[in-house]
Formats: C-alpha cells, sequence, structure tokens
C-alpha cells in the first residue's frame, strides 16, 4: 500500500482510545496540488474514538508560488496539522448522525484510510497568500509604473483642472 493508505481495519476492532502511529510520505505526483514539489512528510497518529478514527499529527512540504514582490519563484517550507476523523462505509445514517458524518471523511469498503485528499487540502490551506523572496527583490516592472494615485479616466479632465486651481494641496496628498 502506499504510504498514505492505510487499513485500520483491526483498529477499529479495538476499544476506543487505542492508538497506532504511521509515517506519511505522500509524492507530488499523486497530490493534485501543482504547486507542490517536495513530497509530504509527516506522522500520522491514528486514534479510535466512539464511531470513527481520529488522524492526527503534522505533516510539512515545499511548495513553489510567485514572490508577491518580483513575481520570481520562491521555493516556501510549509506545515499543517491533521486533526480529521474517518468513519466507515457502513456507520448508521439516522437523522442523529448525519450531521455527526457530514463533517467526516470516509474509509473504503475494506477499512483503507486514504489521507491523499487531507493531505493536499493541507498543503493549499498552508500556502501563504504572499510569499517572498529571501533575498532582497525589486519590484516588479508592472507594480512601478502603478505605484502612483490612479484616476479614472472619467475624472482626468476635473483632476487636471483642481491641478491648476490648487497646486499645493495635490502635493500635500501624494
Amino acid at each position: 500500500m502506499a504510504d498514505f493508505v492505510f487499513n485500520v481495519s483491526r483498529l477499529l476492532g479495538q476499544q476506543p482510545g487505542a492508538q497506532r502511529a504511521e509515517a506519511v510520505e505522500a509524492p507530488c505526483a499523486v497530490m493534485k496540488v501543482p504547486e507542490l514539489i517536495k513530497p509530504v512528510l509527516g506522522t500520522a497518529r491514528m486514534t479510535r474514538i466512539e464511531n470513527a478514527i481520529l488522524v492526527s499529527g503534522n505533516m510539512r512540504s515545499t511548495v513553489r508560488v510567485p514572490c508577491a514582490r518580483c513575481d520570481c519563484d520562491v521555493d516556501v517550507d510549509v506545515e499543517f496539522e491533521l486533526a480529521d476523523q474517518f468513519v466507515p462505509v457502513g456507520s448508521d445514517l439516522s437523522e442523529e448522525n448525519q450531521q455527526y458524518l457530514a463533517d467526516c471523511w470516509r474509509l473504503d469498503k475494506r477499512h483503507n484510510l486514504d489521507l491523499i485528499e487531507v493531505l493536499a487540502e493541507g498543503v493549499v490551506s498552508a500556502i501563504p497568500p504572499f510569499a517572498a523572496c529571501d533575498q532582497g527583490c525589486r519590484v516588479s516592472e508592472l507594480e512601478e509604473e502603478t505605484s502612483g494615485p490612479r484616476i479614472d479616466p472619467r475624472f482626468e479632465p476635473l483632476y487636471k483642472i483642481r491641478q491648476d486651481m490648487f497646486p499645493k494641496d495635490l502635493k500635500d496628498e501624494g
């Protein structure tokens, strides 16, 4: 089995509180996350709880994203925590349990716990929204061109009139 799919049938047969730890290694090729450049690594702790298996652990990897300042590619280490529940396929679907089960992942018919979707979700949520180069980088030319105050083209004639009438006010605003 892959290093991100685990059979938990034995754990399901044990009492709540039983635990098992497994090393996780999910290669980039199966993750469907284009920014990912290194495999996702970590340790998953699987704990038997009342109606499910709780998977917890710390995962890490590296993603390649554009720098927010210069738009060059930057490799960023990402880290995220797992805290997800997996329920067996045949779980009781009474109205009481439907709300609870809606937030859980499903085991397959053979009681295999597949972490690939959970890991992909964790990587995507850990990608920083504004990554920046470690070294000082130059601001992109596009940003330099647009860094001044932008004026709606419809209001340019009014802006020019205001500039002629109150030149000092506009210098203080900038």
